[in-house]
């Protein structure tokens, strides 16, 4: 038998043997009791931060990266880095050539020694020499892969079956704190879904209920004081509130409007159809329609833009979004003021700013017009009512487009909505 005792140094090497069993045993008993107790030694720790460090101790390993997978399973960011003995920032990375690539849709993949040689392109295998690397990967209850652990050593593996057998049992308990995690995330979205809906939900009743409301009982009232006084009222007086009755309508018709394509969007009802547009004649059609509103306060509304320029854009949302910041800036504007549009190119996109010398914003306003849950009712210069929908609007449009919208002001001294939309190029592709 190859197990028999025959001399001294057969016995001392079974004795050594025999301790190096019981070793291995006491390991695993201490990560059993470790994952069963969640091995939170800090409580200032995480999970991953303790397990982590606890396997890196345990194997006599030089760096543990604990990850979980992005949708496509090609990208990871981390949960924990314990490098040298002290954790490290989290980050995202490629699993393209690296020996993390190997490991996703494995229970373990080893490399025992040599690592390094096969990932040449693999940085942080080669900037810490490393010689040996152990992972495998994190299934949810569906037996889909959504993470993985990385143990990477400076020396050869020389227990492969402990250090499987190490990484197995912690692949369990750290797989269901993974989709602990993720279930969690869901519900906390989930739960930002529904403050969304419900803010939408006062929004629109509150429209409905006050600010559609009053433009109507003005109307109501401007009308029966002509149907009654047609024959007192001199011709001035008659055309004067004959224009009232007509700009009054003309804003109620552009806030049901906002109000119908809200709806659409919020049901998810409304296309997005970007097409090749010329922006001057998009920016002219607003000003013309715009005109008379400014006027009964003096302002002048002017356009500066090199000539020329083509968006890709859908033309209905870009109109939305001209038409609500020019009004915005006129019913912020005082008497005689001026309202300028202009844009500015680079590469790939426009910024377009509409500028005005108004009365500016204050910080803490800034802060809340782009906020679905909160209610900015500014009255304008000349009492203008108004209900936020319409900034609501605009950036919901300018983010579908990709762009960006934002605001700079200065109290006293007027502001300037910017956003960005895309330039039109041959074969551009349409934003999902």
């Amino acid at each position: 038998m190859n197990n028999e005792i025959k001399t001294y140094e057969d016995l001392q090497k079974r004795i050594k043997e025999l301790e190096h069993d019981l070793s291995i045993r006491d390991q695993i008993d201490k990560t059993l009791l470790f994952l069963s107790q969640y091995g939170w030694e800090d409580p200032r720790e995480s999970f991953f931060h303790s397990l982590a460090r606890f396997l890196a101790e345990t194997l006599e390993m030089d760096y543990v990266c604990i990850d979980k997978l992005h949708g496509n399973l090609l990208e990871a960011e981390t949960f924990a880095i314990y490098y040298d003995g002290k954790f490290e920032d989290n980050v995202s990375y490629t699993l393209n050539e690296t020996p993390c690539g190997e490991v996703v849709g494995k229970h373990i993949c080893c490399f025992s020694e040599g690592v390094r040689h096969l990932f040449k392109n693999d940085i942080v295998l080669q900037d810490m020499i490393a010689e040996s690397y152990i992972g495998t990967t994190l299934w949810n209850s569906k037996n889909e892969p959504i993470g993985l652990i990385a143990v990477i050593g400076r020396k050869p593996l020389a227990n492969t079956y402990f250090a499987e057998t190490i990484l197995k049992l912690a692949a369990v308990r750290a797989s269901g704190e993974l989709e602990r995690i993720k279930a969690e995330q869901t519900l906390m979205e989930n739960e930002q879904i529904q403050i969304k809906i419900n803010a939408d939900k006062d929004r629109f009743i509150s429209i409905l209920a006050h600010d559609l409301k009053s433009p109507f009982n003005t109307l109501l009232g401007f009308s029966e004081l002509l149907s009654k006084n047609i024959k007192k009222y001199s011709v001035e007086k008659i055309e004067s509130q004959i224009n009232i009755v007509y700009e009054i309508a003309k804003r109620t018709s552009n806030l049901l409007d906002d109000i119908l394509i809200w709806a659409r969007l919020q049901t998810g009802r409304l296309t997005f159809s970007p097409q090749k547009q010329g922006f001057s004649d998009i920016c002219e059609q607003v000003i013309d329609n715009l005109e008379m509103t400014a006027s009964f306060k003096n302002i002048s509304i002017n356009y500066f833009a090199p000539a020329g320029i083509t968006i890709h854009a859908d033309k209905n949302m870009l109109n939305t979004i001209l038409r609500n910041l020019v009004s915005n800036a006129i019913k912020f504007t005082n008497r005689n003021g001026q309202i300028d549009i202009y844009a500015e190119l680079d590469e790939k996109e426009a910024t377009i700013t509409v500028s005005d010398d108004g009365v500016g914003i204050s910080p803490n306003i800034i802060k809340q017009l782009f906020d679905h849950s909160q209610k900015i009712t500014t009255e304008g210069t000349a009492n203008e009512k108004g209900t936020g929908l319409g900034l609501i609007l605009c950036r919901e449009f300018v983010e579908i487009h990709k762009g960006r919208i934002w605001v700079e002001s200065e109290l006293g001294k007027g502001s300037e909505f910017k956003f960005t939309i895309p330039l039109y190029k041959e074969a551009i592709a349409c934003p999902s």
